[in-house]
């Protein structure tokens, strides 16, 4: 028995080791640059013992990016003041669409590959959430909030979950395009506000 625990206490270390170096070789190289060699090697694991807890480079991406991004939504959440809904919510859409952009890991959501892989996977897990709600995959503390904010009628009735969780998508789209000035993304921010909150 002691021997079987020291194997998972053996394999979890190894995990984490090897989620720390993917990490750090999928942020300097990107997805498709990235080679399970270079990893492993980061690592200090043999390439076989990666194949062992991560049966292909997509899936190992994923854990990655699922990490990454909840780490840095609880450190976004820690830096907006709720108190005022409005700009709460334009404070956390900026900041997630902002470190989309400069991490090259949660910049793969918009790649084809493995983006559309990433999508799906949050996708599924959101069909999969409580009520199936669509905004589990913009964080658990941000879902929570726009639930409050509609039991407090401050949203519109028709600002759903699945059109504000595609809102998210559209800014995201929109702001890694060449041209566009910080004060349209602001107008269109403050439009978008609009449609979203009851006017006070």
């Amino acid at each position: 028995q002691g021997s079987a625990s020291g194997g998972r206490s053996d394999m979890a270390i190894s995990q984490a080791k090897l989620i720390q170096a993917a990490r750090r070789v999928f942020a300097q190289d990107g997805y498709k640059a990235a080679s399970i060699v270079e990893i492993a090697q980061v690592a200090g694991i043999a390439v076989g013992g990666v194949y062992l807890l991560y049966p292909s480079k997509l899936e190992l991406f994923l854990a990655v990016y699922c990490a990454e991004d909840e780490k840095t939504k609880n450190r976004i959440v820690g830096r907006i003041d709720w108190s005022q809904p409005r700009a709460a919510f334009a404070a956390y859409l900026r900041a997630t669409t902002q470190a989309m952009r400069r991490n090259k890991i949660l910049a793969e959501w918009q790649s084809d590959v493995p983006g559309e892989q990433v999508r799906q996977a949050y996708q599924d897990e959101a069909k999969q959430a409580e009520a199936g709600n669509s905004l589990a995959m913009r964080g658990e503390f941000f879902a929570e909030q726009v639930q409050q904010w509609r039991r407090d009628g401050i949203l519109r009735p028709g600002a759903t979950d699945q059109i504000i969780s595609e809102l998210f998508t559209a800014v995201a789209a929109i702001d890694v395009l060449e041209g566009i000035a910080p004060k349209t993304m602001k107008f269109m921010v403050d439009a978008v506000l609009e449609q979203l909150f009851v006017s006070e």
